[in-house]
């Protein structure tokens, strides 16, 4: 077998070594809990899948979105956590440069797919609410699909830039680092320019924190404006006149809409805690010095951020609850039912 740091010198070699293998006691953890977290992204987002489409109430066009985000995270577990696991299984990167490139794109879109994700879900909230004559032309089927196609489509061009260098898998990171961001320069380590590579767009995501407050904001002050007016037409006794001919919200739907600002809002604020807590750990260890038990639970926390979705939901959403809890005892039935059935054909 070939030597895998054939071109570099001896400390480049050390370096290299040291982030490029697992030690046995960490490989074992990261095995078992990146497992649980990738089975818990599996069936959390399966379920999302499921509720969202088969419940009546929920399938409106603005989940679409919450949609596509689960169907993203489904497909992330076959596409990411399998060769992460086989790093963790195998204590090193062993599936070549191209995959490893290919992985890297994906690594660096996956964020800004899923935060993309929540922010579109809050604007066409925004504009429902807020601009409903406007929500008219945006929830037109071919202005969902192109937004979906951009959701997907920005990210993954703005990550084939990575393309053109040459990266190498650190394993304390469990993430593709480019070899200048090592100290490695033509195969020679220089140490003076070694130093944690931001591995997100910082500006992307204050981009989309800034739409993100503006969107929930206003949402607020309409809320609070609409049950204002509806409050003062109650007291005059005169509902159709006490509004003045604007738009309002029933205190039932006044309810629904702050209810989902404050799940947007845990969401997203979830996802900037999960996602950029270990490149923030990155950046602060400028020669890699930490250990890869340091890093491995800002790994796991990152690795964990495929669940938010449905563990948000499940919290904060109890239409959400109720649906789960409604296909859990259809199932549940069903199951009695066929055991019922087979008794009595045994009894027979």
């Amino acid at each position: 077998m070939s030597d895998p740091y054939e071109g570099y010198d001896e400390k480049a070699r050390s370096v290299l070594r040291s982030l490029g293998t697992v030690p046995d006691d960490v490989a074992v953890c990261g095995l078992v809990l990146g497992s649980l977290c990738s089975i818990s992204a599996l069936i959390g987002n399966i379920l999302i899948l499921i509720v969202f489409l088969s419940e009546r109430s929920l399938r409106q066009r603005q989940n679409t979105f919450v949609v596509s985000a689960a169907i993203a995270e489904v497909l992330l577990v076959f596409l990411k956590d399998v060769y992460l696991l086989g790093v963790w299984s195998l204590r090193s990167w062993r599936f070549g440069d191209t995959i490893m490139q290919v992985c890297n794109v994906i690594f660096i879109c996956r964020n800004g797919i899923a935060i993309g994700h929540v922010v579109a879900v809050t604007v066409y909230r925004y504009v429902l609410i807020v601009h409903p004559r406007a929500y008219r032309i945006l929830s037109k089927t071919s202005v969902i699909l192109i937004t979906l196609l951009l959701l997907f489509f920005i990210p993954l061009i703005s990550s084939l830039g990575v393309l053109a260098f040459k990266f190498f898998f650190n394993t304390k990171v469990m993430f593709c680092i480019r070899e200048s961001k090592l100290g490695i320069h033509n195969g020679t380590l220089v140490e003076e320019n070694m130093g944690g590579d931001p591995i997100p767009s910082f500006l992307y995501v204050s981009i989309n924190a800034v739409i993100l407050i503006f969107c929930n904001v206003h949402i607020y002050l309409f809320i609070k404006r609409s049950s204002q007016r509806v409050a003062n037409a109650t007291v005059n006794n005169a509902t159709g006149d006490g509004t003045n001919g604007k738009q309002t919200l029933s205190k039932r739907a006044t309810k629904k809409e702050v209810r989902f600002v404050k799940i947007m809002a845990i969401i997203f604020g979830t996802f900037l805690v999960s996602y950029y807590v270990l490149p923030a750990v990155i950046m602060l260890d400028k020669q890699w010095s930490l250990s890869h038990w340091v890093y491995f639970p800002f790994v796991v926390i990152n690795w964990f951020s495929s669940s938010i979705n449905w563990i948000v939901y499940s919290l904060t959403h109890s239409g959400f609850r109720r649906s789960v809890q409604r296909i859990l005892r259809c199932r549940w039935k069903a199951k009695l039912m066929e055991e019922s059935t087979i008794d009595q054909t045994q009894t027979d």
